[in-house]
């Protein structure tokens, strides 16, 4: 798989669409993800594989593109819908806005999170990621979660029913701290 983006080389944010170091160049061993989507409810690809080559062009005054190969570690390219904005960061507990999928389905499914920019300090120093859903868009339950303390990303998949109505839940487990995440999800 190729990944072919302009980037701003000042904020570097589609830069950080290809690796889990935002802002960072990836080594040739990084196990990285690719979640594209750009929004909650936009379409979202991922997948889990290890970074081939990677390279930035750019001259003075001029844009800034990027170009990065992967070769598959075993995780197939997954197509699903974006729970976040790529980038979205916050410094307190929240909950994302929830998306529609006007049915719920009965299979299971694959949800996906990458980390970009991590810090916890005091209590536990971590946050707790979770994907939720809810058959009536006010009730909501945690289909998966995940406990991070630091940049990174992974993907896990959860059986069973996963309802009409889905959301990002994103808790502090520390005194304070901030987070730069996406998390998509892909019903089976």
């Amino acid at each position: 798989m190729t990944v072919n983006v302009w980037f701003d080389a000042a904020t570097g944010k589609s830069h950080a669409v290809f690796t889990s170091l935002a802002g960072k160049q990836p080594t040739a061993d990084q196990t990285v993800l690719v979640p594209l989507g750009s929004a909650v409810g936009s379409k979202n690809a991922s997948i889990v594989a290890k970074q081939a080559d990677y390279s930035v062009d750019s001259a003075p005054g001029s844009a800034v593109s990027g170009v990065v190969n992967y070769s598959s570690t075993g995780s197939p390219l997954e197509f699903g819908t974006m729970v976040t904005a790529h980038d979205d960061t916050i410094t307190s507990s929240t909950s994302g806005s929830s998306v529609d999928d006007s049915t719920s389905s009965t299979s299971g499914g694959s949800w996906v999170y990458q980390i970009l920019a991590f810090s916890a300090v005091g209590g536990n120093a971590r946050w707790l990621v979770n994907l939720q859903h809810s058959t009536n868009d006010s009730s909501f339950s945690d289909v998966i979660s995940a406990y991070v303390t630091g940049v990174g990303a992974a993907r896990g998949e959860f059986t069973g029913t996963l309802n009409r109505y889905v959301k990002n839940r994103v808790v502090l487990d520390a005194s304070s701290g901030s987070i730069t995440f996406a998390i998509g999800y892909t019903r089976d």
